[in-house]
């Protein structure tokens, strides 16, 4: 139900109590349909979304001064080298990681 609305959805870890498996083959594949049409802004700590989700952009959250802040070389879309980076250590635990999920669901 929440897919077929056109209004931007906004959601916080939605990998929570979902396992990888799950999140790569049936909520990404919905995901990728749905961009189409519809805007949607994730916080999340799964490689597995903004990745194979085909994310338009990324952005890496810091803290400095105890203040969130999202900064210029932290941001991008997936195929910016520094953001693949970023993605790669933050979110995946590291290229080795992130090329092993890659070709266990078929996104090569």
């Amino acid at each position: 139900m929440l897919l077929d609305n056109q209004d931007p959805l906004i959601l916080d870890q939605p990998e929570d109590n979902l396992d990888n498996a799950f999140i790569a083959e049936r909520i990404v594949a919905e995901l990728r349909r749905a961009k189409l049409s519809r805007q949607f802004l994730f916080a999340t700590h799964n490689a597995n979304i903004p990745v194979f989700g085909d994310a338009e952009w990324i952005g890496v959250l810091s803290v400095e001064d105890n203040k969130g802040l999202i900064l210029p070389e932290q941001q991008g879309a997936i195929d910016v080298p520094n953001v693949q980076a970023l993605a790669a250590d933050i979110l995946e635990g590291g290229k080795s990681a992130f090329n092993q999920r890659r070709e266990k669901y078929g996104f090569v």
